[in-house]
């Protein structure tokens, strides 16, 4: 699910029509910041404490048995072998939570 311009458009609207409505512009925020730039941590340590972290969100949690949430970050990012491999699947969680009004707070 690639970042295209249809894609910024269609999240742009749908947080204009949230903000419209009186609501967050997202419903959660899910922080792996602290991970994220945590530079003495290897591959795997980064990996596997951003699955945990995924895991305890609502959005994972309600995210259907085999909804596609789920099937990425138990059985893709949860098994990436490297970095290129994780960016691939992180790239395609990402646009899904944008869609899904998700912040996925990495800075």
């Amino acid at each position: 699910m690639p970042r295209t311009v249809d894609h910024i458009v269609a999240t742009h609207q749908l947080a204009a029509e949230r903000r419209k409505a009186g609501k967050p512009i997202w419903d959660e925020t899910i922080d792996v910041s602290r991970v994220w730039n945590d530079d003495d941590l290897s591959f795997e340590e980064k990996r596997d404490a951003i699955v945990a972290q995924f895991k305890r969100s609502r959005w994972f949690r309600d995210d259907d048995e085999f909804g596609r949430v789920r099937e990425i970050v138990d059985e893709e990012i949860a098994y990436a072998e490297d970095v290129d491999e994780f960016d691939g699947w992180w790239d395609e969680l990402y646009d899904l939570a944008d869609y899904d009004r998700i912040w996925i707070k990495t800075v």
